[in-house]
């Protein structure tokens, strides 16, 4: 039965995204996934991980179901080797390595509007924030409230009706806490670059999958001990084209890399 469950509200999730071009099999356009190191991440940077390297039991075949997803947690990196994020312990201050170690892969993404000015105000949010409890409530309700708000924004925009959700709330209460993912949507509320106004970045009603899937944030590359093998092959940051994990992947990428710096070097030289 419980299967029989997963696998209807994954077909609803996935028709949803579907349908709303937010989930789809493209042609790869950019350069090879990079693998990288602490020393190329900013502060501000999110992390999105795949599987838990010691299995995560039902609580990961849960949230990877109800969201249709591969991702099972998100975080902050602040700088200084250390990220930010929420457990079911409360929101904690670890490590990058221990961060990373801890999944088998970690997908690094970094928003287009980042700055010195914001990247400071989320670390200094992100540090307020350590100690509070964790929002597991929220986190039961995501999915449902996730469903709700993509439907309610590209399908029933329309009606021109006013979405029934409060508005995305810029302080909160210590004492409420947070989840994952609605711990870095907060994070950039808190910087000023989502407006504590608008209403479809509610922090409430994101997923790590469906943050990515949003493409709020780019990728940047990834870190995996086991390589760009280890990243999963429906990873939302790659839109159907695992092909490009493989060798003849990468090599067709890096040869086609090559064909247009040439073009673009003759091209140059053609000018007047």
């Amino acid at each position: 039965m419980k299967k029989l469950i997963y696998r209807w509200i994954r077909r609803k999730q996935d028709k949803l995204k579907r349908s709303t071009d937010r989930r789809y099999k493209g042609i790869w356009m950019s350069d090879t996934p990079e693998l990288l190191n602490g020393q190329e991440l900013l502060a501000g940077d999110v992390l999105f991980c795949g599987q838990p390297q010691v299995n995560g039991g039902k609580l990961t075949e849960l949230i990877q179901n109800t969201t249709d997803g591969v991702y099972v947690h998100c975080g902050v990196y602040i700088g200084d080797g250390s990220v930010v994020d929420a457990v079911g312990s409360g929101i904690r201050e670890v490590p990058l390595e221990q961060f990373v170690t801890n999944y088998t892969y970690v997908a690094v993404t970094r928003c287009p509007g980042a700055n010195e000015k914001r990247s400071e105000a989320i670390i200094q949010f992100a540090r307020r924030c350590v100690g509070l409890r964790y929002n597991r409530r929220g986190a039961a309700m995501v999915p449902l409230r996730e469903y709700l708000n993509i439907r309610w924004h590209y399908n029933l925009h329309r009606m021109r009706r006013e979405r029934p959700f409060g508005k995305s709330r810029r302080i909160r209460a210590g004492g409420n806490g947070y989840f994952c993912s609605e711990f870095v949507v907060q994070c950039y509320i808190e910087c000023g670059y989502i407006p504590g106004e608008q209403r479809y970045y509610d922090a409430r009603c994101w997923s790590p999958t469906g943050l990515a899937e949003d493409r709020f944030f780019e990728l940047i590359g990834f870190m995996s001990a086991g390589g760009l093998m280890a990243v999963h092959p429906d990873d939302p940051h790659l839109a159907g084209n695992a092909w490009v994990l493989t060798p003849e992947g990468q090599q067709v990428l890096k040869e086609r890399k090559k064909r247009m710096e040439k073009q673009i070097e003759a091209y140059l030289l053609q000018m007047p």
